[in-house]
């Protein structure tokens, strides 16, 4: 099957049905499902994709985020069963934007979605019995990069970049001076929080919280929350909501879906590529 040339209105996905007979040639109902994915030559990557066919997103320091009042970036994450989309099996994350990443010691730039967790997950403390904002070593740190990272399915593990995610401390909250502190430290991991500046580079539109929330910071003595469609500082050991972020490879690919909130985007790699330099 593989590599071969399709005829016109041909879909570009199918499913195949395997059924086996047993060991004494006698028909066994027992079936296996397979699903291909037809792709073209040239794959186009969801970034690419998206920058191309997306007119919903604003550029900002050079990175594109979506920033209308209902956009169309929702995408199917963590399925436990990797052939099967649904609320039943998936959970909804949303696509923050496109942003420059670079591989961890290396110089090279690449492309790269930052999604985040659709629905809050329940209380948790960003430091337990501490007066440290620091995400660095902190407990929400230590909880969403080993116990909840764990439980991710394989499949979406493989889809999470170990990525750069911008902790420097922020004491303005308007997004350029907030934006620019970010940059003063970072740290190299596979699930962080939303920075205080992605709220503030899209706030009174889509990303609107009925909880408070806690964010990304580096802040000496507590940290840093969204509460009322505002920014705010809280004692760390406070417990309160968090939505859990992450950056993806540059190889992923969109194979189904138009991102609403009926018909998330389908996350896939389907020809896995070297880290690529942005122009």
């Amino acid at each position: 099957i593989q590599n071969r040339i399709l005829s016109k209105n041909m879909r570009d996905n199918y499913t195949i049905k395997l059924y086996f007979n047993d060991i004494y040639d006698n028909y066994n109902p027992f079936q296996t499902i397979i699903k291909i994915f037809v792709t073209k030559n040239n794959i186009s990557y969801a970034t690419d994709y998206l920058e191309k066919n997306v007119t919903q997103f604003i550029k900002t320091n050079e990175e594109m985020r979506y920033t209308s009042n209902n956009p169309s970036n929702y995408v199917w994450f963590n399925c436990q069963n990797n052939y099967s989309k649904g609320d039943n099996n998936c959970e909804k994350w949303r696509i923050i934007g496109i942003f420059n990443q670079n591989v961890e010691n290396g110089l090279e730039k690449f492309k790269s979605l930052k999604i985040m967790r659709h629905n809050a997950i329940d209380e948790a403390s960003f430091n337990k019995d501490e007066l440290n904002g620091n995400f660095d070593n902190s407990f929400i740190d230590s909880y969403l990069n080993g116990g909840y990272y764990e439980k991710l399915s394989d499949s979406t593990k493989h889809l999470i970049l170990k990525a750069r995610f911008n902790i420097g401390n922020v004491t303005s909250y308007t997004y350029q001076d907030t934006y620019n502190s970010e940059k003063n430290d970072y740290i190299y991991t596979y699930v962080g929080l939303i920075n205080p500046s992605d709220f503030l580079a899209v706030k009174n539109t889509w990303m609107d919280f009925n909880e408070e929330i806690m964010l990304l910071n580096k802040y000496s003595d507590n940290n840093i929350n969204v509460i009322n469609n505002g920014i705010t500082n809280d004692d760390a050991y406070k417990d309160i909501f968090y939505i859990p972020c992450v950056y993806l490879r540059s190889d992923v690919s969109i194979i189904s879906g138009d991102g609403t909130y009926s018909n998330p985007y389908e996350l896939k790699i389907i020809s896995p590529m070297t880290y690529e330099k942005v122009k």
